[in-house]
């Protein structure tokens, strides 16, 4: 449903988006809710009996917060790889880079790549990008997640 956004969603949820169609996925919404939150308590607690955790070999540095996007967080990550420089550390960043290809990097990537001179791996799965920067750059010493 191409007029079904992120935006539109967000509009949605909040009640900002006024009528029936709205009122209708609301109560959708509502009453798959619970069953949602029943997974993710699951999932929660698989992480916090350990299982399912994938670790780095690395120490890992996570910027981000709860908002999708343009509250900083790329300009954070350069400072911070800036900063550990100079403090004598190899770092590398590793990012998700949604909605990117290798042809067509995203905003970020491009960003970083052009402020930065360390790996940048932009894979959905940062754990495998993890991987791979150390595969061809084992003197990386911290990552740092965007």
């Amino acid at each position: 449903m191409p007029w079904l956004d992120e935006q539109s969603v967000l509009r949605i949820m909040s009640g900002e988006a006024q009528g029936s169609i709205p009122a209708l996925l609301r109560g959708a919404m509502g009453a798959i809710e619970p069953i949602y939150t029943r997974f993710i308590r699951l999932r929660n607690q698989r992480y916090d009996r350990g299982q399912g955790i994938r670790r780095l070999p690395r120490p890992v540095i996570s910027v981000g917060n709860l908002t999708a996007g343009g509250t900083g967080k790329t300009p954070m990550v350069i400072w911070l790889c800036r900063q550990l420089r100079e403090l004598g550390h190899q770092p590398a960043v590793l990012l998700r880079g949604y909605h990117a290809g290798a042809d067509n990097p995203s905003d970020e990537t491009s960003l970083l790549r052009e402020q930065l001179d360390l790996p940048i791996e932009a894979n959905p799965d940062r754990f495998a990008g993890g991987v791979e920067v150390l595969a061809h750059h084992p003197q990386t010493d911290v990552f740092v997640l965007d």
